[in-house]
């Protein structure tokens, strides 16, 4: 607060994104969403951890100006707070790129980072909503399902394993893709999350496809083609591809994986094991 105070000596309002970093390293959803609604008490090296980056800006001195061009009001923002890659200072100004449309892939690539790229039109008010795109790397992981459960409102979620019988997590809630205990998924993940306590996850989990072969017929509204008998769920190694992928290291891979290991033999059982009694019912 102190350093916002710092830097806007006038009542303005902003957005951005509150992140929470670690050794230099983004948290991502989990680790905010975690400091946010704990009852903790955070402690100094977690106050130091949060960041704060400014996308845009709405309003300043007494004037709204959210309707006004986004290149304005970019220009504005950068009176207050410029872009600066090597700031040590917790309210930062996004990274960020101008150019024509025909220079878009190549800004996308210098501009992308674990959460993404927003691309806006320059001329475009704040609530254009309709001149505004986001664009995020995903990652498609095939899995199998073991559990099954309907919500109210009639959408299928599905608990799903790794191809050693790993536990990975359940999918979002949706109704377009029904699959069965013991049948094979494609889901769409932003990014893997290896937890402090062993267990692995995952964020924002879509069901994509059902993975089967074709023995007759063309492939049904749904389902994705595969060679014959690779109906199969990925492993834990290629769950290490994807977390260097998305940024990760080995050496925190490695560290983790011992926890891992653990969780796998005295954790695991028990969150199978409700599954199991689940489907029951």
């Amino acid at each position: 607060v102190k350093e916002f105070r710092k830097k806007f000596k006038f009542d303005c309002v902003l957005d951005g994104e509150l992140m929470l970093y670690a050794n230099d390293k983004n948290l991502k959803h989990q680790g905010i969403a975690g400091y946010v609604h704990g009852k903790f008490k955070p402690s100094e090296e977690e106050l130091k951890g949060l960041r704060y980056k400014a996308w845009d800006i709405l309003y300043i001195k007494g004037r709204d100006i959210a309707k006004q061009p986004f290149e304005k009001r970019s220009k504005v923002l950068d009176l207050f707070l410029k872009y600066n890659p090597k700031t040590k200072d917790q309210v930062r100004r996004v990274k960020h790129f101008a150019g024509k449309i025909g220079d878009l892939p190549e800004l996308i690539k210098k501009a992308m980072s674990e959460e993404g790229v927003v691309i806006r039109a320059l001329d475009a008010g704040y609530f254009a909503t309709h001149l505004m795109f986001k664009v995020k790397k995903t990652y498609d992981i095939d899995v199998k399902v073991i559990g099954k459960e309907t919500t109210k409102s009639g959408a299928w979620v599905y608990h799903c394993v790794l191809r050693d019988g790993t536990y990975i997590g359940q999918t979002y809630g949706q109704k377009y893709l029904k699959a069965d205990i013991g049948d094979t998924i494609r889901v769409v993940v932003e990014h893997i999350t290896l937890r402090k306590n062993g267990a692995i996850s995952w964020f924002g989990p879509k069901p994509l496809n059902l993975k089967q072969r074709y023995l007759k017929g063309a492939p049904k509204k749904g389902e994705v083609l595969i060679q014959p008998g690779k109906e199969v769920a990925d492993t834990i190694a290629q769950m290490k591809e994807v977390y260097l992928a998305q940024g990760g290291t080995k050496e925190d891979w490695s560290k983790w994986y011992k926890k891992h290991l653990e969780w796998k033999k005295n954790e695991m059982p028990k969150i199978l094991k409700k599954i199991k009694e689940a489907q029951k019912k």
